[in-house]
């Protein structure tokens, strides 16, 4: 359930390889010396439990926890690292709104992706086996109320991201260029010229400079 560092979409097909896994149970093989009722029984069980097993691995990988490490993780290779996988040092001309914006949405794609096992090609859905308990878990991953708030979370931790971000190139804009210093050298050399060569100016320059 590890998101691929190569995609460059969020609209990743996920299900299929799961699906494919796990399909084989529908064609199991029968025999043993049993009816076919029993063969069916068997079958059945064996669904159920391979099923209950693929659902409680996913709900490990989609816990609180993991899923959001996987979409910070996600947000932050995009928007943090250019497509070589080297860390951006912003500069007051990149478009930093723009690659924010991308990695975001891209971000908030993912848990509508994986909020349900629901693979883009219909001939690959499959529906879970029943078990008799109707809280038995189905293909919904996720309920609309907790993609909301996994939205919302990814939401904020992004802005603190892109804050972080615009922080920075305002710190580099605020700084004093180096030139400068060369300009008030040369628009103050005769001022500095005058101090050094009168005396009266160079002894009160030097008092006030003990004083200090």
């Amino acid at each position: 359930m590890r998101i691929p560092k190569t995609h460059t979409s969020a609209r990743l097909e996920v299900w299929p390889p799961i699906n494919s896994a796990y399909k084989p149970t529908d064609h199991c093989e029968t025999g043993f010396d049993c009816t076919d009722e029993e063969n069916d029984e068997a079958i059945t069980t064996l669904r159920q439990r391979a099923w209950a097993v693929l659902r409680a691995k996913i709900d490990e990988q989609t816990a609180d926890t993991g899923i959001l490490t996987k979409l910070r993780t996600y947000f932050e290779e995009r928007f943090r690292y250019d497509e070589q996988g080297v860390p951006r040092v912003w500069k007051p001309e990149d478009d930093i709104d723009g690659a924010f914006k991308k990695a975001k949405d891209a971000t908030l794609e993912l848990i509508s992706l994986y909020a349900k096992i629901a693979p883009h090609d219909p001939e690959l859905a499959y529906t879970p086996p029943e078990d008799g308990e109707s809280d038995a878990p189905g293909l919904v991953v996720f309920s609309e109320t907790k993609a909301l708030e996994l939205g919302a979370r990814v939401r904020r931790e992004a802005d603190a991201h892109y804050v972080e971000a615009k922080r920075s190139t305002v710190a580099g804009i605020a700084q004093i260029p180096y030139w400068i210093y060369g300009v008030l050298v040369v628009l103050g050399w005769n001022e500095a010229m005058l101090i050094l060569f009168n005396p009266l100016y160079f002894t009160l320059m030097l008092i006030l400079a003990a004083g200090a």
